[in-house]
């Protein structure tokens, strides 16, 4: 221990004599007790005391003799308040430290007076816990696990369950908190699903009636099967319709399952028919009559068709398949003799009168016609059509018919005995059409030209070469002469000499008159055609330039439309004269022109009655007047 002496007073510098011998103010290396020290200063002035030194007691570092940390835990250790630190094993030099692993740890420590004391302690580390059994666990695909940890008081699962069961069908890794009200733990585990297997008993199977059909699960991967009926081999007969399923587990216990439905399929009813005899002309066609849409076939001749021809005689069969394999098979014998062939060769043409026999050529022993004839041949002599049917050894028929044309060639018809006018070039030709024309002159058309009297004969000849013959007379004669035309005041008269009358007189060739004028007419050009009993006929045009237009009617009652009689044109004849009469001779109106005339239908100041009355119109002085009638309607 040290000893630090502290003067009052006296003057400087000062000395020391210790009982020790020391001279120095400040002595160490002194034991508890009591020691006697001499002061002087420089006045020689002293002081003697007696200065006791008592030991210090060392401190006790507050560390318990063993503590428990948690796994995967940090416990700090705290030395107290002390100057200086020296801990072990870790040589750390701080107060506290932090500790990471169980085990033995001490330290030493120092105070403010320079005293050590040590302590050491314990550190000792609870057990890992394994909550989730194992680090990796597998499980089937599309299953789940549960997980169940017990003793805890609370939980923190990887999806923020806080439950003690954790149940997932989820691969990957999991993870989990647990506290115990000391410690939490922690513990991950890695789900990974097996391999997945998948059973397959095919699609769905047809079986055919009488019969099964294999349905085979079989595969490596699987060690144990369990079908509908509880069967577990790896394979199934199945014989009637129903669904088939099966469960397969594979050797890590994972189940999986199919199933399919099976049909019971009919075989097909098929029917090529009786053994048959044929006359065949054509090929014989051979039909199973089956009904499904879908079959296979399988004939004798190897055709895999539906339906085959054939046409020799022989046996044939076929086998038909459905879409179940089912098969069927049916077979058939034929005979097929050769079609005979029956001409009677091309149909038959004579004239009226005529006739021909029909034979039958070819091996035969019976014949029926259809005119109720047996033999071989028959004898037409009249049109119509005729059949027979002949049939030979085999009992093989042929038909045949053949059309007889009797000609019924009639006369050509060129008309009657005809008289023609002077220069008048006339045709001659038959009402119907012919093969062949043979005119007398040697003409071969179907018609002439005849321009010159005479006897006119002609020839014709039909398909069948028949022939008929008609003739004609033709005369001519002198026809009727335009004398003279005269034309004026809307009419036109005509003089006519010669011909046969009576006459026919026209202006327009369509509408014909006895009388050989025509009045009323408008301005223009015509042409007057005058025709007589032989039908003779001339033409001459002549130009009409006076016009007038005398109404037949007119309404005179007041309503504005058609009241007066209204002669058109005759201010075109300032000397015209128009006079109107009743029908006893009466005049009633009389007009002198220059002017249009106009009529009101009055009589001195009074309505005339409806009635039809006479007019005379005379347009010059030199030239004839021309009457009519007009009716007055009220």
């Amino acid at each position: 221990m040290c000893v630090d002496i502290e003067i009052a007073g006296g003057l400087p510098p000062f000395d020391y004599y210790w009982e020790g011998g020391e001279t120095t103010e400040d002595v160490c290396g002194y034991s508890s007790g009591e020691y006697q020290i001499i002061v002087t200063d420089d006045n020689d002035c002293y002081i003697a005391t007696t200065v006791t030194i008592t030991a210090p007691t060392a401190d006790t570092i507050d560390l318990a003799a063993s503590y428990n940390m948690c796994f995967h835990d940090t416990l700090t250790l705290d030395a107290g308040d002390y100057v200086l630190f020296d801990w072990s094993p870790n040589e750390e030099e701080t107060q506290t430290i932090d500790i990471y692993d169980p085990g033995l740890y001490s330290v030493t420590v120092t105070d403010e007076n320079s005293c050590t004391t040590s302590a050491s302690t314990t550190v000792n580390e609870s057990a890992d816990i394994n909550m989730l059994v194992s680090d990796t666990v597998h499980i089937c695909s599309e299953e789940s696990i549960a997980f169940t940890v017990p003793g805890f008081t609370d939980y923190m699962w990887s999806n923020v369950s806080i439950a003690s069961t954790y149940t997932t069908s989820q691969e990957g890794y999991h993870w989990l908190w647990a506290y115990d009200g000391s410690c939490y733990y922690f513990d991950t585990v890695f789900i990974e699903n097996y391999p997945k297997y998948d059973v397959s008993i095919g699609e769905d199977a047809f079986v055919c009636e009488g019969d099964s059909v294999l349905i085979d699960a079989a595969a490596d991967a699987f060690a144990s099967y369990l079908w509908q009926d509880n069967s577990t081999e790896s394979y199934f007969w199945a014989f009637e319709t129903g669904n088939v399923s099966v469960m397969a587990t594979d050797t890590n216990g994972c189940v999986t399952s199919d199933e399919l439905l099976v049909t019971l399929m009919a075989a097909e009813i098929i029917e090529l028919g009786e053994n048959a005899t044929y006359c065949a002309a054509d090929p014989i066609l051979l039909d199973p009559q089956d009904q499904g849409a879908d079959n296979t076939y399988l004939w004798s001749t190897g055709q895999t068709s539906a339906t085959i021809t054939v046409d020799e005689t022989n046996q044939y069969w076929v086998n038909v398949t459905n879409p179940a394999g089912c098969v069927t098979s049916d077979t058939i014998t034929l005979t097929i003799y050769e079609q005979p062939i029956l001409e009677l060769g091309e149909d038959i043409s004579f004239c009226e009168g005529g006739s021909d026999t029909i034979w039958v050529i070819g091996d035969y022993i019976t014949y029926e016609w259809n005119v109720d004839e047996t033999s071989d041949y028959i004898y037409v002599d009249s049109s119509g059509f005729f059949s027979v049917t002949a049939t030979d050894v085999n009992g093989c028929s042929a038909t045949d018919y053949i059309i007889v044309y009797e000609s019924d060639l009639e006369e050509p018809f060129l008309g009657y005995d005809t008289v023609l006018c002077n220069n008048e070039i006339y045709r001659l030709e038959p009402q119907e059409d012919y093969y062949r024309y043979q005119w007398q002159n040697g003409t071969m058309g179907p018609y002439i030209s005849v321009s010159q009297p005479g006897a006119y004969a002609l020839t014709v000849t039909d398909q069948v070469g028949c022939t008929a013959s008609s003739s004609i007379n033709i005369d001519y004669t002198t026809g009727p002469t335009i004398l003279s035309i005269d034309s004026g005041g809307g009419q036109i008269i005509v003089g006519v000499t010669g011909g046969t009358t009576p006459y026919q007189f026209s202006y327009d060739g369509d509408t014909w008159q006895t009388e050989h004028y025509f009045t009323m007419l408008s301005s223009g050009l015509y042409t007057v055609y005058v025709m007589d009993a032989n039908y003779c006929m001339v033409s001459l045009e002549t130009f009409l330039d006076e016009t007038i237009d005398v109404p037949a009617f007119f309404t005179p009652n007041g309503d504005g439309y058609n009241d007066y009689w209204v002669i058109q044109g005759l201010y075109q004849f300032p000397d015209a004269k128009v006079q109107i009469f009743d029908r006893y001779g009466k005049k009633l109106y009389e007009f002198t022109g220059g002017t249009e005339f106009v009529w009101d239908g009055n009589y001195v100041g009074r309505p005339l009655p409806s009635d039809t009355y006479w007019y005379s119109i005379k347009l010059e002085k030199n030239r004839k007047p021309f009457t009519g009638h007009v009716t007055i309607k009220r």
